[in-house]
């Protein structure tokens, strides 16, 4: 886990933080009792916004709140689960992992240096800006068509010449842009970022498909930046040190997880602990395996209890029970368009006697 971290010393910025974001003064939610002004070293939900929101004050100085930087918000992963934090998650607890909601508190009498570079500075205030863009464009026109970042790819690639030209240009694979634009995969909300940085365009010039605003964007001289780097530092296997951490995931001392991210947490390359303890790694794989498992059963029943009751519910205060009324009542609409989710729809419909 990265320590670098930067400190805010706008006597005006904590209290804005506070209370647009966490909403009771100092006393962050999950922090310990006896620390109550410890603060996150990553910031779930809206995670460059939130940790963006004060880096035009941070300074390199002591200060009453630590923030870590946007680059360790999305590159950075929890200390718990070893995952990467979401950017937009299904829930959100602010201080905690978006994975497993552990708290990700660290004291501000820690002596992490508080250095940002002038390129982490410029990454972060683009971020909030674009973030802040794509909010209100949301508010006012609905969902945003991402699905249109393919062919907005695919144009940059014909006004760049090829997609040889604009992958050079945007620091990344060629085999990577074309399986975007062909739509075999989708880029990340972090890699759509990072790409649209580096070519100084707005995620939304690119999903508009301007073709005019696109070449004039990709052919002012001198706009685009350095694409930014992923670096990852390897330590040594320490035996005694993995093992202990495996045998505290087998015996549930710590919470499930995959042998790759048991490297992560230590600091390990790929493969490394499944070359020196094969067995034991079999162990964490099918433990881990169990565990997934589990937690998607479990999820299916809360869905299908869920839609039985809003099902039920509606029934009851008179309104038809269709599959629009059902799913506007769902915390997750998308549960009406699973197999379970409308298979529990129709047996609650045939308990009631709608359907035959």
């Amino acid at each position: 886990m990265g320590e670098h971290a930067h400190t805010i010393d706008d006597e005006g910025a904590p209290e804005r933080f506070d209370r647009e974001f966490l909403g009771k003064g100092y006393a962050i939610p999950g922090a310990p009792a006896d620390n109550p002004r410890m603060v996150p070293r990553l910031i779930p939900g809206m995670a460059e916004a939130r940790a963006l929101y004060l880096s035009t004050s941070a300074v390199d100085a002591p200060g009453r709140y630590r923030l870590f930087t946007a680059q360790e918000t999305t590159e950075e992963r929890c200390p718990h689960c070893q995952r990467k934090q979401s950017v937009i998650p299904a829930r959100m607890q602010p201080g905690c992992c978006t994975q497993c909601m552990s708290w990700l508190g660290v004291s501000t009498n820690s002596n992490a240096e508080n250095k940002v570079g002038e390129e982490t500075r410029n990454w972060q205030q683009w971020v909030v800006n674009i973030i802040g863009e794509l909010r209100c464009a949301s508010a006012t026109t609905g969902l945003l068509p991402w699905e249109q970042l393919a062919n907005g790819l695919a144009l940059c690639s014909e006004i760049a010449g090829s997609s040889k030209q604009l992958a050079a240009l945007a620091g990344v694979s060629k085999q990577l842009l074309s399986s975007w634009q062909s739509r075999k995969q989708v880029p990340s909300f972090e890699r759509t970022l990072e790409l649209c940085y580096v070519l100084d365009l707005s995620p939304l010039l690119l999903m508009s498909g301007n073709r005019e605003a696109l070449k004039e964007a990709l052919q002012s001289g001198g706009a685009h930046r350095r694409p930014r780097t992923r670096r990852q530092t390897l330590r040594p296997l320490d035996r005694e040190q993995a093992l202990a951490l495996i045998r505290a995931v087998l015996d549930g001392q710590e919470i499930p997880m995959g042998v790759r991210q048991l490297e992560r947490r230590l600091g390990l390359g790929a493969r490394t602990l499944i070359y020196h303890f094969p067995q034991e790694c079999a162990l964490i794989t099918a433990q881990y395996q169990a565990y997934r498992a589990e937690q998607t059963r479990q999820r299916r029943e809360q869905s299908c209890s869920e839609v039985r009751q809003v099902t039920l519910a509606l029934y009851a205060e008179g309104i038809n029970p269709s599959a629009k009324h059902v799913a506007s009542k769902l915390s997750d609409a998308g549960m009406m368009r699973t197999s379970e989710g409308l298979n529990s729809w129709h047996s609650a419909r045939r308990e009631l006697g709608i359907e035959p």
